[in-house]
């Protein structure tokens, strides 16, 4: 059993770097050096933020790595803000969107506050979700492009949800009180493709 969940101290710090390679070689003639340089930096910082949530149980890595993520959604919400400015006409598909994100960030930290205080982590987590609740939103957003609509519906959307649907089962697994912890694997799934399409999108958008 240790050896198998050990695999993720082999597996987890190679996907980054991957997806890195993968930016560099399919866009090294791009006249896009913002864009390029906004994922490079939210690749960057992920790495960062995985290598030290390997050691997640010490509350220095854990708070390190967190605000390493946290960064990491700053450079994606400016990535996507960048494709697509919020505008009057897609106000109706950002009004429901925030509604849905807010509610289900409401619901995810009300389960885990208890934890959560008891460990002094309301703050950072509350940040964190906040965060990341609106890095899927600018991602949505770029539904309101129409040169920008078919990336989004395969990549844009799917892969900030995926993100948070990972990061999701990692705060349950760490401050709600689940009887039968959600395995690894999924939590290393999702994060993996939702990283991959995130990526995969960019690098069409970079590339034209």
């Amino acid at each position: 059993l240790n050896e198998a969940a050990d695999y993720r101290f082999y597996t987890k710090p190679l996907l980054i770097p991957l997806l890195y390679i993968l930016l560099y070689i399919s866009t090294q003639d791009t006249s896009h050096h913002r864009s390029r340089l906004l994922i490079s930096l939210a690749l960057l910082f992920c790495f960062m933020g995985d290598v030290l949530l390997l050691n997640e149980n010490n509350v220095s890595y854990f708070t390190f790595g967190l605000g390493s993520f946290l960064i990491a959604h700053i450079c994606y919400i400016i990535f996507f803000y960048r494709l697509k400015a919020f505008i009057k006409r897609g106000i109706p598909l950002i009004f429901l969107s925030a509604l849905f994100i807010s509610a289900f960030i409401t619901w995810l930290l009300s389960v885990m506050w208890p934890r959560l205080t008891d460990r002094n982590f309301e703050i950072p987590v509350t940040a964190y979700a906040v965060t990341i609740g609106f890095m899927l939103l600018t991602a949505i957003n770029t539904a309101n492009s129409r040169r920008l609509q078919k990336l989004a519906y395969i990549y844009f959307i799917p892969g900030p949800l995926l993100f948070v649907l990972s990061d999701s089962m990692l705060a349950l697994n760490k401050f709600y009180l689940i009887a039968q912890p959600i395995p690894g694997i999924f939590l290393m799934i999702t994060y993996g493709a939702g990283q991959f399409l995130i990526v995969k999108g960019a690098i069409r958008v970079i590339k034209k």
